[in-house]
């Protein structure tokens, strides 16, 4: 394994008496822990970050993800990479941030984010990886009784949580009605049920002062707003009527790339996304946000049939599992269109290397174990 930052060796350490213990149940799990247990660096990943390193009150909370930065090079002054760096390793090149897990109850996003961390290399440029956003969202089900739900895929674990922050979890009892930070700022009028505070895609650009959801929100966009940023991809998936699933959305001024991306899909890989374009009804979700701040973002959505209408527990963990290795090819075959396309546009090459070539070869790494 290569050498990580010192100041972070110790969670790397701890990190392995958890995965190797065979006492721990995966629910048992809290916090960057959880991270730990579902996934482990491969040898593309150089530097392991947490969010508190961008808003310090996460720190020692469940809220404070883990953060995995990839990139191929050591010369040069790397962008986003710099900040991250304790002044003896840089890499060259542009960054882009690739989020999961804002919605604990989307598999393939965080998969697809743990496909990254574990098997990929970068070529060009630096890859920053959040595979759980929210991890207190994985905290619990969303289901009258609350236990968190365990999705067993041949010899990994993965959590299935909810779409909110688990309200135990969380420092602020629920609003009547929820004003996204950006629409209270802008005089319009949009509300949202008070809920909806604890849904990360929600709350941003977050706040350094409000509920830890926001908080969270707040390390994120402080996370982009270094400089050489050029872009953000949101890892999520949607429900038949929801009208997402197998779509990317965006911003009118960064459709470019999302166009030449859906082509290249078509052409590659013979999958079909269809385009959304934003509007300011959009204000609080991550790639309005983050593209208000001139960093080119995107949603990614593969469809989850979980998220459809299921009569119980055991019907939505196997619902969540249907063609799964499908949707986490369908979501790393987009998230490398976008890399690429966002790299060419701002006259930079940047590479992905580790993808999988085809459905079979996820599925075989879905059966497999972390280590």
């Amino acid at each position: 394994m290569r050498m990580f930052l010192h100041k972070h060796v110790r969670v790397l350490v701890f990190a392995a008496v958890l995965i190797s213990s065979p006492a721990l149940e995966p629910s048992s799990f809290v916090g960057p822990d959880l991270v730990w247990s579902e996934t482990w660096p491969g040898p593309g990943v150089f530097s392991v970050r947490l969010l508190s390193d961008y808003e310090v009150s996460l720190l020692h909370t469940p809220f404070d993800a883990p953060v995995f930065v990839l990139g191929a090079s050591e010369k040069g002054s790397g962008a986003l990479a710099d900040s991250l760096s304790d002044g003896t390793r840089h890499v060259e090149g542009p960054s882009v941030a690739v989020l999961a897990g804002a919605h604990a109850n989307e598999p393939a996003a965080v998969l697809a984010a743990y496909w990254l961390v574990e098997r990929c290399r970068v070529e060009g440029g630096t890859l920053v990886v959040v595979p759980r956003a929210n991890i207190p969202a994985a905290h619990w089900s969303g289901t009258p009784d609350g236990a968190p739900l365990t999705l067993t895929l041949g010899g990994r674990s993965l959590r299935y949580g909810a779409r909110f922050t688990d309200p135990v979890l969380e420092s602020l009892p629920d609003p009547l009605w929820h004003v996204p930070p950006a629409t209270a700022l802008s005089g319009k009028s949009l509300v949202l049920p008070g809920f909806e505070a604890r849904n990360l895609n929600r709350v941003y650009s977050g706040d350094p002062t409000g509920s830890m959801t926001a908080r969270t929100a707040w390390a994120i966009t402080s996370m982009l707003s270094s400089p050489g940023v050029i872009g953000a991809i949101d890892l999520h998936e949607a429900g038949r009527k929801s009208g997402l699933a197998y779509t990317l959305i965006t911003r009118s001024e960064f459709m470019d790339v999302a166009v030449a991306t859906a082509l290249d899909l078509e052409i590659r890989y013979d999958l079909t996304f269809r385009l959304e374009r934003s509007d300011s009804s959009h204000a609080g979700y991550s790639h309005w946000e983050w593209g208000s701040m001139g960093v080119p973002s995107f949603l990614v959505e593969t469809y989850n049939p979980a998220q459809d209408p299921a009569t119980d527990s055991q019907d939505m963990l196997e619902l969540a599992t249907q063609q799964l290795a499908a949707r986490v090819f369908a979501q790393l075959c987009a998230l490398d269109g976008l890399v690429r396309h966002m790299a060419e546009t701002s006259g930079q090459m940047m590479r992905l290397e580790g993808l999988p070539s085809c459905v079979d070869e996820v599925q075989t790494w879905l059966n497999g174990s972390i280590l």
